[in-house]
């Protein structure tokens, strides 16, 4: 799931629920963490 959110967040795909483009913020708590590390590094 963290390779999902963080392919989202690169490639600038829009999240259907809020009409734009993923944030780490729209990541659920459970990944989010995990995700922005991925971000990071």
């Amino acid at each position: 799931m963290i390779k999902f959110y963080v392919e989202k967040i690169r490639s600038g795909a829009i999240n259907p629920n809020t009409g734009g483009a993923w944030v780490a913020e729209d990541v659920p708590k459970l990944w989010r963490a995990k995700v922005q590390k991925e971000l990071e590094g």
